[in-house]
């Protein structure tokens, strides 16, 4: 029996050392992982992603690093990162060294924008260790992979791991107290209706109301018809010659005018070239009208001497007299008058004289 007890104390310090390797295998010294609070949501909905990290040590107390969360344009970050630790200290019953298990949370809650299948990339963990070496270490997660769906905020449809972890009868409060919206097409095809049929309503009563139409008096505008002859005549009546010592400039304007009263004239009573025509353009033109006329000579003399006398008037200093301005006035009126007579007898133009 004696002999015996040493192969029992043998076989139960084996079985001890079995027992503690067991437990050193089914509980890894480090575990890290990326955690999603929902893998389905929708659009505009938040979730929480979570680094969850647990490490074994000898040494006591560890130091772990705040990890960097990912940017990322389909998803935006809401609020700041919510921290959690816990230490379980435990004694190795064969080696009779105390061993700290930490727990590590690190949540980040963010907000879907955009639809559509995403991977969140593993986020990297750095760990002050004095067991390690260099004292330092780094570790990373896995990768997470979450399903945005793009149903707006009015659809009653529900998908698995996006309904709420409420009871089933407090949804069912929730949902009669919340009043039924319609689709906003139906909304814009009421208001169009609604509007066509004010509109027709308007028009009917306009109708019915219509009050009795007034007949407004055409008003009658008569035009005073003015021959070449008066017109030249009130011109020629309402021209005035420059004031003493009026300069180079209101003189050549002057001689313009009186220029372009004669063109005027010629050119609307015999249908020849007016205001653009040169001295020599109109009297050749005027030639060929007196032709025809029994005194036809006098009458392009006295013409051809107004438009010379006229363009010598323009340039020449010594005809700048305000008794040769007033001749000159004088000279388109008399001619006016003389063709606007032979006009008369020769065409028989039945005008009469103002």
């Amino acid at each position: 029996m004696i002999r015996q007890l040493p192969i029992k104390i043998s076989i139960f310090v084996f079985l001890a050392l079995l027992s503690q390797a067991a437990y050193a295998q089914s509980t890894p010294p480090m575990r890290i992982e990326l955690n999603l609070s929902r893998d389905t949501v929708f659009v505009g909905d938040t979730f929480d992603l979570t680094v969850h990290f647990e490490y074994t040590s000898e040494m006591g107390q560890i130091e772990v690093g705040q990890p960097e969360f990912p940017e990322m344009l389909e998803f935006e970050k809401v609020g700041s990162i919510q921290y959690s630790q816990r230490q379980d200290i435990s004694r190795n019953s064969i080696t009779g060294k105390y061993q700290a298990r930490a727990h590590y949370d690190f949540t980040r809650t963010y907000r879907a924008l955009t639809p559509g299948e995403f991977i969140i990339q593993g986020i990297e963990l750095e760990i002050d260790d004095p067991s390690q070496p260099g004292g330092k270490m780094k570790t990373r997660t896995a990768q997470a992979k979450i399903t945005v769906l793009a149903v707006g905020p009015d659809s009653e449809e529900k998908i698995v791991g996006a309904e709420s972890e409420e009871p089933e009868e407090k949804e069912d409060i929730r949902d009669i107290k919340e009043p039924i919206s319609a689709p906003r097409w139906i909304l814009y095809l009421l208001g169009i209706g609604a509007s066509s049929i004010l509109l027709a309503l308007a028009l009917i009563m306009v109708r019915v109301i219509k009050p009795p139409a007034v007949k407004i008096p055409e008003k009658v505008t008569t035009r005073k018809i003015v021959d070449p002859y008066g017109r030249a005549m009130g011109k020629l009546k309402e021209i005035k010659t420059p004031e003493i010592g009026a300069d180079d400039d209101q003189i050549t304007a002057f001689y313009i005018r009186l220029s372009d009263i004669v063109k005027e004239y010629v050119g609307s009573k015999h249908n020849v070239l007016g205001f653009e025509a040169t001295t020599y353009e109109i009297t050749s033109s005027m030639r060929q009208v007196y032709q025809e006329f029994t005194d036809g000579g006098r009458l392009i003399e006295s013409l051809e001497r107004f438009l010379n006398e006229i363009d010598l008037g323009k340039y020449a200093m010594a005809l700048r007299e305000e008794n040769f301005m007033e001749a000159g006035i004088n000279r388109a009126r008399e001619f006016v008058e003389l063709d606007n007579r032979y006009a008369k007898h020769e065409m028989g133009d039945g005008e009469e004289n103002p």
